[in-house]
């Protein structure tokens, strides 16, 4: 959760910023914060519905490192 507060802060000062671009330079944070926030949220979900998903990110995660290494 240290990383949590930490991102939220920067987060909440983007729009803040005077160069503050949500379509270009910003849009990889905004990305970021989605990911995030899907990343807390399921384990409040019914326990069923967040095994289901922490098993389809672990799939998709171990897709991924065998398209990059082989």
């Amino acid at each position: 959760m240290t990383k949590h507060f930490a991102f939220m802060g920067e987060l909440k000062q983007l729009p803040e910023k005077p160069d503050y671009d949500p379509k270009d330079k910003h849009k990889p944070d905004i990305l970021k914060a989605l990911v995030h926030a899907a990343d807390v949220g399921n384990p409040s979900r019914p326990h069923e519905i967040c095994k289901l998903w922490a098993l389809k990110i672990l799939n998709e995660f171990f897709q991924q490192v065998n398209l990059t290494t082989f």
